[in-house]
C-alpha cells in the first residue's frame, strides 16, 4: 500500500466533490433560504468559502447575483465549470477571507460563510480581521449568515471521528487530532483501489472557535442585531448538543 501525504484541499482536487456528496448537497438549497430571500430580499450575495461552488451556483439559479471566493484555486476552477454547465454567470475568485481583495466596498446584500470555513482562521486577530472585511463588503442595511462545527461538545467529548464516505473502490476517512494548543489537525484518509489500493493523507490545522468567540468578534466589526441559532432553519441552539453554529447579523446604515 502506497500512502502519499499533502495539503488537504489541494491534494484533494475534485475528489472533495465525491467526498461531499456535492451533487445531492444543494438541491434543497431554494427552501432553506427562501425565509431569508423572502425578509430581507437580496440581490447580491457573497459566498466566502465557497469550496467548489455548489452552494453558490443554486443561489444564482434562484436569480440573484452571486460572487464566490475560496482560498484554494483546484476549486475556484471546478467552480466555474459548474456555473459554466448549469450556465450560471457568477463570478468567482481565488481570495483569503481576512482581505477579500477583490469585493468592492458596500458590495453584498448577504454575505454567507459556511460549511465550516471559520475555522480556518487561526488566530484571534485574523478573526477580528475577517469580521472587519465582511463588515467593509455588506451593503447598507445588508446581513450575514455565518455557520460553523459547534466545537464545544467535540472537544468536552474528544470524538476523533469525524465521517467515513464512499463508494466500492473509494473511501474517504475524516478524523481530528487533538493538540496541546488548543488546536486540531484535521485529517483526511482518501484510500483508492486501482491495480492496488492507494491512500493519500490531507491535513490541515483548525481553531476550534466557539459562538462567543464569533459573535464577539462580530460585534467589535459593528454588526449588530446578532442572533444565535443551531441552523439555518433558525433551531434553538444548545451549546451541548447542536452539531452546528449558526450566527446571523445585520449592518446597519451609518
Amino acid at each position: 500500500m502506497e500512502i502519499n501525504k499533502s495539503d488537504i484541499y489541494t491534494g484533494l482536487g475534485a475528489a472533495y466533490d465525491r467526498m461531499t456528496g456535492d451533487a445531492a448537497r444543494w438541491k434543497t438549497t431554494a427552501e432553506q433560504y427562501r425565509p431569508f430571500l423572502e425578509q430581507w430580499k437580496p440581490n447580491s450575495i457573497l459566498d466566502i468559502g465557497c469550496g467548489t461552488g455548489g452552494e453558490a451556483v443554486a443561489l444564482a439559479k434562484l436569480g440573484l447575483k452571486v460572487i464566490g471566493v475560496d482560498a484554494t484555486p483546484q476549486f475556484i476552477d471546478i467552480a466555474r465549470s459548474k456555473a459554466a454547465s448549469e450556465n450560471q454567470a457568477l463570478e468567482f475568485y481565488i481570495d483569503d477571507m481576512t482581505r477579500l481583495q477583490n469585493i468592492a466596498d458596500d458590495s453584498a446584500d448577504l454575505i454567507i460563510c459556511r460549511g465550516n470555513t471559520l475555522p480556518h482562521i487561526l488566530t484571534i486577530d485574523d478573526l477580528y480581521t475577517a469580521m472587519r472585511q465582511f463588515y467593509r463588503v455588506a451593503a447598507a442595511e445588508g446581513h450575514i449568515i455565518l455557520q460553523w462545527l459547534n466545537y464545544r461538545p467535540i472537544l468536552h467529548s474528544r470524538q476523533r471521528l469525524v465521517g467515513l464516505t464512499g463508494a466500492e473502490n473509494e473511501a474517504f476517512l475524516r478524523f481530528y487530532d487533538f493538540n496541546p494548543n488548543e488546536m486540531l489537525t484535521f485529517n483526511i484518509l482518501h484510500c483508492i483501489r486501482l491495480e492496488k489500493w492507494r491512500v493519500e493523507w490531507h491535513s490541515t490545522t483548525l481553531k476550534p472557535w466557539l459562538a462567543d468567540d464569533v459573535g464577539m468578534a462580530l460585534r467589535r466589526a459593528g454588526w449588530r442585531d446578532i442572533e444565535i441559532a443551531a441552523d439555518i432553519k433558525r433551531t434553538a441552539f444548545e451549546p451541548d448538543s447542536s452539531k452546528d453554529v449558526t450566527l446571523l447579523a445585520k449592518k446597519f446604515a451609518n
